[in-house]
């Protein structure tokens, strides 16, 4: 048995209720472009990818290139609904106190987006410095890559089993499970669709909760139970 000594958050979906903003905001931007799809799909089917990756995905859809213009323009308006509409996700501060292990976050968005919006959220104090990105740590990998995931287990010195990570996205989980940490599907998110536990636990999740007031039992629970290796 391995005492959890390290806790992993995902930012969107996990710390801030972010993840059915970006799907509003990027399905009605591509939509202009002639994606056929409704919101609810495009958080179902992207949650917790990262950007290229979307794009990618959807200039296959589409059967041509997204212009540079086109893209610009909607990142330009998802900082602005983040600015203006981010909220977080209830409980956090509560149970990362209550924890009292060291925290941090691993996410695929980039280095501003996390500060900005754990900043608009009270976050920011919560986790600082410990605020990793895809796009800084591991630019080629990120999730469903475990890169960014090692890298926090090297620099807090702890190893896999010692590590839970708290992810709300299939792509994430995988990311986590390959990384060899404790991984828990979280679902308290708006973006979360019916069946959405399912798919974080057919992702290898050893569990699901859906409020951050779960996870110290949670955690205390893994740190006595070696799970499936």
């Amino acid at each position: 048995m391995a005492p959890i000594k390290l806790v992993i958050f995902d930012c969107d979906g996990v710390l801030v209720d972010s993840e059915i903003i970006a799907a509003r905001v990027e399905c009605t931007g591509y939509r202009r472009l002639g994606l056929d799809m409704e919101v609810d799909e495009f958080a179902a089917r992207f949650c917790g990818k990262a950007s290229k990756a979307i794009r990618d995905e959807i200039e296959t859809m589409l059967g041509h290139k997204v212009p540079e213009a086109a893209v610009s323009k909607i990142e330009a308006e998802l900082v602005e609904a983040m600015k203006n509409e981010v909220e977080a996700i209830s409980g956090v501060r509560e149970t990362v106190e209550r924890l009292d292990l060291p925290v941090c976050v691993c996410s695929n968005s980039s280095p501003e987006h996390i500060e900005g919006v754990l900043k608009r959220v009270d976050f920011h104090g919560l986790f600082h410095p410990h605020l990793y990105s895809s796009k800084l740590v591991c630019p080629q990998r990120p999730k469903p890559e475990p890169d960014i995931y090692r890298h926090a287990m090297r620099e807090f010195g702890v190893s896999p089993r010692a590590t839970a990570i708290l992810e709300d996205s299939v792509s994430g989980v995988r990311a986590g499970v390959a990384a060899g940490g404790r991984v828990i599907g979280f679902t308290g998110g708006r973006h979360c669709h019916q069946g959405h536990g399912d798919d974080l636990s057919e992702a290898g999740a050893e569990t699901v909760i859906r409020r951050h007031a779960e996870l110290p039992k949670v955690i205390e629970a893994l740190g006595a139970w070696e799970g499936v290796s």
